[in-house]
């Protein structure tokens, strides 16, 4: 089912941290970096190197 792994929030809650380019980003992760279990499909934000913003729990 959708929104399994993460819930359906995930869009929301990265739309809240301060990004380089304004919106979550969505990739496709190859198979070296997928963890068993999960999805391939992963989203993110873009954000500088020294951060100091608040990261919503569990990202």
């Amino acid at each position: 089912m959708p929104c399994d792994e993460v819930s359906c929030e995930v869009w929301g809650i990265l739309k809240s941290m301060d990004s380089l380019c304004g919106e979550p980003v969505c990739l496709w992760l190859p198979e070296a970096y997928k963890k068993p279990g999960t999805s391939t499909y992963v989203q993110g934000v873009e954000a500088e190197a020294d951060y100091q913003g608040e990261i919503p729990e569990g990202f």
